[in-house]
Parts: C-alpha cells; sequence; structure tokens
C-alpha cells in the first residue's frame, strides 16, 4: 500500500502538469481510492485545473470503482459496494464528465461471468483486459476473436462489448516504453547523433500491422503505460509528441497508420461505429495459464484467514448500514466518516491484490488492520443506533454498550467470557495459539428468533452443570456411527472413522459419500501465492482414520474427527437443518523449509457425475463445469488438478442426472475447487508454500500465527444432499442466510441493569411490517442523506431452477418498511451514478443494450425477474 501511494501521488503530480502543456494529450485513470488520497492533498487551485482537464475530455476516468477488484475470491455485493463509493465520489467532484464509461480489468488473474454482467448492469459500454489463458488467446489471436460480445447473463439477457489485449500485457509495443527508466526515448532532431525516429517510426509501423491482423476493424488500442510508469510524463508526452506527427507523415508514401491520443471510451465508440458482426462469448475466462503448467489457480484460496475476515467484515458493514438508516439519526450523520471508513477499507480489501491473497505479509496485516479499524469505528454508529432503536434516549436507564466478539469462531469472547460456562470447548480449539489470556472454557448454544430486519434481546446467566445438555456419548467399538434428525440421517464407518453416507429421509436420496483431509505437495518455485502447481496429481491423506468422539444435545450433535495434531474437523447437525455443517481446522501445517502443503477436503461420492460440475460465479450465477474442457477451445491438457480447479465463492456441486440427485457445498469464504474424477469434490483450504512463484509478490506463502508458528485457521462447508428439483431453493437460500447471517453483539451487566433493561427498553423489533418473498433479497439498504435511502432488492434465483421459485414476483414499496413513509423512488443504474432512464449503452450488432426501464407507479410496486437486481432511490418523509 505505502509503494503504490507514494509513487501515484507523483505520477498524477507530473501528468497533470504534462496534460496542461498540450490539450492534445490525453491520459485515463483507474482506481478512485488512490485519486481520492492525491485530490485531499491538493489545493484549490490544483483542483480547479484537474477538473478543467476532465471537463474537456483530456483526463477521463475508467472503471471508477474504489480499486480494480479481483473477480475470483469477491463476492458480488462487495463488489458492488466497492464501485458505488468510487463512483459516487467521482459524481460529487466531477459530476457527468467524471462517470466511467468502460471498466478496465486489465490486471486481475482471470474474469468472471457475473462481473461482465455487473458492467452491464452498471452502465457500461465495454470491458478490457489482458490475462486470459496463453492457449486461448492464441486461438482467438488467430481467428481474430480477440473482441467479441460476451452475453453475460441468460436470465437477463445482458451483453457486453469485450476485449482483450494485444500481447496478454497491458504495456505499450516493443520499444515504445518511454519511461525514464527504459531509455527509449525518441529523438528527431538529425543534427544530434542519437537521431532515432525513423527507425522507430519503421518499428511502430510493423508493430500496428502485426497487431491491426489479430483483431477486426481498422482500429487497434495502443495501451502507452505500465505498472508506476508516468513518475515523469514529460519523457513520454514528448516521446508520443514527436513519434504521432513522424507516424503520420508516412501517410505521403502509402501508409494506412494513424495515430492519435485517445482514450478506452474513445476506442470503443470507433469500434461500435463500424458494424462488425462479432463472436459471441457465454462462459468466462477461468481458470487462468500464462504458459503450460502455469495456473493461476492457488490465490482461489491464498491467505484463508483474510478471505473469511473480508467475508465476515462485509456482512458487518451491511448490518451497519442498516442499523444507520432504520435509526433514522437525521441531521445527525456524526457517524458518517465511520461508515465511510469501513466502507473503504472494505473496497480496497477486494483489490485484485488484497482478498486474492498475492500481497506481502505486511500489506496484508495493513489491509487486516483497516477492517478491523473500520469495524470498531462502526461500532459507535451500532451503539448509537441500538440507543434509538430501543427507546434508551427516551429514558433515564443507559443502555450498556455493545461489543462484537470477532474470535467466537475459536470461542473466545473476552468481553463475557469470564461470566458463564456452557457447552465444553473442545481440546483442539483451547490449544489454539490466539486464545492466549482466553479463560473460557465452555461454548453456549441455544435457538433465536430473530424478526426479519429487526432485532431480538437476550439474557444469559450462569446456572448450574446440570445445563450442560451436550454429553459425550460412548460409541461402540467398530460399530457406525449414526447421527440424525428428522430430514437427515448420516453414518461415519466404525473401522476409520470417515463420513460414510448421507441419506435425505425426506426426499429418500441416499449417498455414499466419503470424506477426507488431503495434502498435495506443491513445486518448490512454481507453487506460490498465485500459481498452484503440485509435484503429484494424487493427495496425500493427513490419516487414513480418524480419532471420533460423539457429543449430543438437545440442539444439535457432533462429531469430532481428528486425524492429526494439526488437522481436525467437527461434523454438526442440527435439530432441524436441513444441511449438515462441517467446521474444518487446519494448521499448523508442518513445515521444514522442503516440503510446501496445500490442504484440501476430498468428498467421494457414488454419484455419475460424467466429470461435470457446478461453480457459482461470485456467490451468484451457477456455471457448468467439465473436466478437461473449455467451451471455446479445445485445451491441451498439461496440469490435470489445478488446470482444472475453478474459483468457488459460494458453492460448487455434482449431479446425478439418473438417479436425479444432487450433492452440494457451501462455503464460508472464497476457494478453489474441482471435480477431479466421477462423483468428486474437493475444496482447497489452506496453503503453505517454499517459495515464491516469481510473479510479483516477491515471497512465499508462509503465514505465522501469533506464536510464531504456522497460522492455524478454521471455516466451515455446508453439506447438502437432495434431488435436483429440490436443490436449487436449499442452497440458494442457505447461501444468503450465511453471507448475512445475523450479527451478535453482547454487552457484560448484572441482574439489576437486567431488571431495568426489561423495564424501560424495547427488546425485540421488526422494521418491515411484511417479510419478503422467498425469492427476494434486501441486497442494499443505506443512507444517500436529505431524507433519501439507496435501496436494491435483488431476485436471487437463476430461470428453472425452481419450479416456484424462478417465477418473477412483485414486492410493494409503499407498505414495506415500518417506520419510513415513502414519497418518491426513482430507479438508478446497479452502481447508483445515473437514473436509469437516462442510461444509453452502445448498441452492438444491431441488437439494443439499453437497459430495460420500467416506470414505477405511485403505489411503488416493484416487480423482479429472475436474478435481476433493482438499485432504487428511495425519498422518504
Amino acid at each position: 500500500m505505502v509503494c503504490c501511494i507514494v509513487e501515484v501521488q507523483y505520477i498524477l503530480d507530473s501528468v497533470i502538469l504534462a496534460l496542461e502543456a498540450n490539450p492534445k494529450r490525453k491520459f485515463s485513470y483507474v482506481e478512485t481510492a488512490f485519486f481520492y488520497r492525491w485530490w485531499n492533498q491538493q489545493d484549490d487551485a490544483i483542483k480547479i485545473k484537474v477538473k478543467q482537464l476532465v471537463n474537456n475530455g483530456q483526463l477521463s476516468f475508467i472503471l471508477g470503482g474504489w480499486c480494480m477488484n479481483d473477480e475470483a475470491a469477491t463476492h458480488y455485493n462487495a463488489i458492488i459496494d466497492q464501485h458505488t463509493i468510487g463512483v459516487k465520489w467521482l459524481k460529487e467532484n466531477f459530476g457527468e464528465c467524471g462517470r466511467p464509461l468502460v471498466a478496465w480489468q486489465i490486471d486481475p488473474f482471470g474474469h468472471s461471468k457475473e462481473q461482465a454482467s455487473l458492467f452491464a448492469q452498471m452502465g457500461y459500454d465495454a470491458v478490457y483486459f489482458a490475462r486470459i489463458d496463453y492457449q486461448d488467446y492464441a486461438r482467438r489471436k488467430k481467428d481474430k476473436e480477440l473482441e467479441m460480445i460476451w452475453k453475460a447473463s441468460p436470465d437477463l439477457n445482458t451483453e457486453l462489448f469485450a476485449g482483450a489485449l494485444y500481447g496478454q500485457h497491458y504495456g505499450p509495443p516493443p520499444g515504445m516504453n518511454f519511461d525514464i527508466y527504459a531509455q527509449n526515448n525518441i529523438q528527431d532532431d538529425p543534427r544530434l547523433h542519437d537521431f532515432n525516429v525513423d527507425a522507430v517510426v519503421a518499428q511502430a509501423l510493423k508493430d500496428a500491422t502485426e497487431q491491426n491482423a489479430a483483431y477486426k476493424g481498422n482500429h487497434i488500442m495502443w495501451t502507452m503505460g505500465d505498472d508506476f510508469t508516468y513518475q515523469n510524463a514529460n519523457t513520454w508526452y514528448k516521446s508520443m509528441d514527436m513519434l504521432i506527427p513522424a507516424v503520420n507523415a508516412r501517410q505521403a508514401n502509402g501508409s494506412k497508420v494513424n495515430l492519435i491520443y485517445s482514450t478506452p471510451a474513445c476506442y470503443t465508440y470507433a469500434k461500435n461505429k463500424q458494424n462488425i458482426m462479432w463472436s459471441t462469448k457465454s462462459d468466462d475466462f477461468f481458470p487462468y495459464a500464462d504458459r503450460v503448467h502455469g495456473y493461476w489457480t492457488g490465490y482461489f484460496t491464498s491467505r484463508a484467514a483474510l478471505k473469511g475476515m473480508v467475508r465476515d467484515t462485509n456482512n458487518f458493514l451491511q448490518v451497519a448500514k442498516q442499523l444507520d438508516i432504520l435509526a433514522n439519526r437525521g441531521a445527525d450523520r456524526s457517524s458518517d466518516s465511520a461508515l465511510d471508513v469501513l466502507k473503504r477499507a472494505m473496497g480496497v480489501a477486494q483489490h485484485h491484490d488484497a482478498v486474492s491473497g498475492t500481497a506481502k505479509q505486511v500489506v496484508t496485516y495493513d489491509y487486516e488492520e483497516r477492517l478491523a479499524d473500520g469495524v470498531n469505528q462502526c461500532m459507535g454508529l451500532v451503539n448509537h443506533a441500538y440507543q434509538k432503536l430501543t427507546n434508551s434516549v427516551t429514558t433515564s436507564f443507559t443502555l450498556p454498550t455493545q461489543e462484537l466478539c470477532p474470535l467466537a469462531n475459536i470461542s473466545m469472547c473476552k468481553a463475557v467470557e469470564a461470566s458463564s460456562s456452557f457447552t465444553e470447548v473442545s481440546a483442539r480449539t483451547k490449544k489454539i495459539p490466539e486464545r492466549n489470556g482466553s479463560v473460557a472454557t465452555h461454548d453456549m448454544w441455544f435457538t433465536a428468533q430473530l424478526p426479519p430486519l429487526g432485532f431480538s434481546t437476550y439474557f444469559v446467566s450462569a446456572a448450574s452443570r446440570s445445563f450442560l445438555t451436550n454429553k459425550l456419548v460412548k460409541v461402540k467399538p467398530a460399530s457406525d456411527v449414526v447421527i440424525s434428525n428428522d430430514l437427515l440421517e448420516v453414518i461415519f464407518d466404525g473401522t476409520t472413522g470417515l463420513l460414510k453416507q448421507i441419506s435425505n429421509l425426506k426426499s429418500a436420496v441416499k449417498m455414499k459419500v466419503k470424506q477426507e483431509l488431503m495434502f498435495y505437495v506443491g513445486w518448490d518455485k512454481y507453487s506460490g501465492a498465485y500459481k498452484f502447481r503440485p509435484k503429484s496429481q494424487n493427495p496425500t491423506q493427513l490419516s487414513q482414520t480418524a480419532k471420533v468422539q460423539v457429543f449430543k444435545g438437545s440442539l444439535f450433535t457432533e462429531v469430532r474427527q481428528t486425524f492429526t495434531n494439526w488437522g481436525t474437523q467437527v461434523f454438526r447437525l442440527g435439530r432441524t437443518a436441513n444441511h449438515i455443517e462441517l467446521e474444518w481446522t487446519v494448521g499448523p501445517i508442518p513445515f521444514n523449509g522442503t516440503i510446501g502443503r496445500e490442504v484440501i477436503s476430498r468428498f467421494t461420492t457414488d454419484l455419475m457425475s460424467q466429470g461435470v460440475f457446478y461453480t457459482d460465479s461470485n456467490g451468484r450465477q451457477i456455471l457448468q463445469r467439465q473436466k478437461n474442457f473449455r467451451p471455446t477451445w479445445t485445451l491441451d491438457v498439461n496440469e490435470p488438478v489445478s488446470g482444472n480447479y475453478y474459483p468457488v465463492n459460494s458453492r460448487i456441486y455434482i449431479q446425478d442426472l439418473k438417479r436425479s440427485c444432487q450433492f452440494t457445498i457451501l462455503t464460508d469464504r472464497s476457494q478453489g475447487g474441482t471435480s477431479v474424477a466421477n462423483g468428486s469434490l474437493e475444496l482447497m483450504l489452506h496453503r503453505m508454500t517454499t517459495s515464491d512463484d516469481s510473479l510479483g509478490v516477491g515471497e512465499a506463502l508462509q503465514e505465522k500465527g501469533s506464536d510464531g508458528k504456522p497460522l492455524i485457521v478454521r471455516g466451515k462447508h455446508y453439506l447438502v444432499v437432495d434431488t435436483i428439483a429440490a436443490s436449487a431453493a436449499i442452497h440458494r437460500e442457505l447461501a444468503q442466510r450465511l453471507f448475512m447471517a445475523p450479527v451478535v453483539t453482547v454487552a457484560k451487566t448484572t441482574p439489576a441493569v437486567i431488571d431495568k433493561w426489561r423495564k424501560y427498553l424495547t427488546l425485540r423489533q421488526s422494521y418491515i411490517r411484511t417479510a419478503l418473498p422467498d425469492n427476494v433479497h434486501l441486497l442494499t439498504l443505506e443512507s444517500l442523506g436529505n431524507n433519501q435511502l439507496l435501496l436494491r432488492l435483488e431476485h436471487f434465483y437463476s430461470l428453472n431452477e425452481d419450479s416456484s421459485l424462478s417465477k418473477n414476483v412483485t414486492v410493494s414499496l409503499q407498505d414495506l418498511f415500518s417506520t419510513l413513509t415513502i414519497k418518491s423512488v426513482k430507479e438508478l443504474t446497479l452502481e447508483a451514478n445515473q437514473y436509469l432512464e437516462d442510461s444509453q449503452r452502445l448498441k452492438w450488432n444491431k441488437k439494443s443494450s439499453k437497459q430495460d426501464y420500467r416506470p414505477i407507479g405511485n403505489d411503488f410496486a416493484i416487480e423482479l425477474s429472475p436474478m435481476m437486481i433493482r438499485t432504487l432511490e428511495v425519498t422518504f418523509q
């Protein structure tokens, strides 16, 4: 972060001066976060000059998000949020001229279909990128299909013009890097001994001709820049000022090459006017390989703890924004800065070298510190909101300060843990070093009833040990262990201790399922933060058997498995659950400096999946995958495992069409996953590598815990076994419940305070009159100020997924919120920087790309079709 900020500010200082010197010069800028920091350091005179440059088109913004987000490890909710804060800032400071028209994803390591769909819904005309698979690139270059129409969503019919940059990189043509350190400057004075303009022009004409042969039409784009260039912009612009007229002068001798200063938006417009019939693409650009054996699939899992923290923090951010609105602070906007701190921290965390796990350790600490600081600052907002929502401000009773328990996953919450004892903490959990100083010996579990868009208050006090209802069950030697509820039965092998079978008692689906913890040994110098390259395609078991303990209680039954001292699991089946919770704990991974282990959870079933499996795209669309296959080119298989790994943001599943059954695994963070054999699924949990993969991090992936030993990571999977027809309703709803789980806050108090709390304060409240339909999710609820709020509602089912839930649905806003009276509603584009009725996207292949604008009547009824997100500006009294 520090190096980027320092160098970016010098770039902008230099570029502004260079643009002022010549009105023909242009510069396109990406990533609002860095521009925002530079802008805040400028005086009014500089700001006026910059606004003039934006207004006359010399300085333009592309993409516009707070950052250039990763496309594999990011959730669609966080992508939308980080774009919203970026373009909002641009609009506030530069108006309509600051609105980006194209997306610029040149550095992420693969590109998702859902990201393209979001861009189309945001109103962009195109997206450009550099990194696509080397085999895909070669085929597209030969067939002149490096540019295409991306059919990004079959549900919404969204299309987006997409272009892969020439040479699989975002730098200038060979010999055209005019940065001060490159020493490629042009000399056009024939009186000087280093006169070279003729040679440079000849090279430029050759490069232009070769590049044009790979694209349709007669316009090509030269990206004149690279990482951290333009710290001395004059060297670039002075050289280009000489190059452009020198190349164009050759037209007198028959040359057809014409150079001009331009922007990606202008290039897109020029391409659009040529009325070319473009090829189409309907899948995505994962996985990405830059060469033989070079699959960038390790980062799908790298820094698993950070990935989990980003997911949890996004959950909290949504709650904080909702509480901000529900408390209706009106003129009191004192907590805006706290929300902004967290929004910006979350925005930066979506960067393609942040949540991806591909930053240095010290930079990763910085990301984590920013997230933690944002959460801590927003707890002031949360407490302020609770004071109002519980009516504490109208009484003489002051609500005790609420706190979070960020380490509750390892049974630690210092705010209240000394108060009482409940279900005993496992021996494995007690040994996690981050629990140092904790005195908690037990966990507490109870069933809580929570109203929609609301809160409930529970008071907990210590009781006798007779209330410890989770008891250790004696297991008969060599006998299978069976746990069940009214919906599911789970069997563990009596000899090995491994999962053996799952049965859905309601749908009569019985499935053999074996689950193991295993690891691949990474190839030294090739497996790193970005890449995954195993030495062997066959992973090693942590252990062939697992020691099993069974704990049974009134709410759930646990089967605790111990494979080794660094690999343990807990299977948990709730009393009424339609899924099985699997909590895994991995680490400290044994490490002696010579063997890097990449740990997976593998499930082997008796399903005949025929090499086909399914993964989500950024937590939303579901894409079909097939082993050793790519839809748009013939794959040369050189890495049977890593070449079949895909990003899994929320779920992965396989189906048996003959038996009409499905096995689904949901995740609590982004991971890499695949199906390497018929009926098999695996997810990578944690990684430790021996060396760097020489792709930019500059250090091996060797995370340490608080004790200096390899980091222990804990996470969860959720297993669903059912018919194909019934599975979507379960995994779609469960994914939303997990991603937007209720946030628990705690306060240490006394019996006397509890008595007053019960007497004076509201203990339970909902802020919507009627729960939303089962296929609709409240995606965004946040303040816009001035009695306005930003509301996003989404239909989160796809077409034909479910017989009833995949249908259109209508939601009436008029009576939705119990404490807000709506005056007007206007629809916006997805990133909320333009009214939808004003959005005019370019048309391609004579088909309209204009978004479907549906006027909203006085009843404020909002219709949603499958996969639709509607973004609304709501004005209330």
